[in-house]
């Protein structure tokens, strides 16, 4: 069903941050809050859907990248390469100020 798939896409704002190896769980995780630009280069690249809840958008940049790197910080520099909004998922998150969703 369309909401099934719908929610498959919600990525979270924060996340538990695992070793990829083996797959050997640590008994203890990082849990990190992440940021998101509304815009890079002056193109928007999330679209609010409803409240909290935004689409990660490639139509303005038309960027080559398959979607957006979250950050450590409010800080364009300070990609996350681990993790990344994908174009045409929803995120969910809140407005955290200067340009920048948490």
């Amino acid at each position: 069903t369309a909401g099934k798939n719908e929610e498959h896409k919600i990525a979270r704002w924060y996340t538990n941050v695992l070793p990829r190896r083996g797959g050997h769980i640590p008994k203890m995780t990082e849990s990190r809050t992440r940021y998101l630009p509304l815009e890079i280069k002056g193109c928007c690249v999330l679209k609010e859907v409803s409240q909290n809840k935004y689409r990660v958008d490639n139509s303005e940049l038309k960027d080559r990248a398959h979607g957006v790197c979250y950050r450590l910080s409010k800080s364009v520099d300070d990609k996350d390469p681990e993790h990344v909004a994908y174009w045409g998922s929803v995120v969910i998150g809140r407005p955290a100020g200067d340009g920048w969703l948490c």
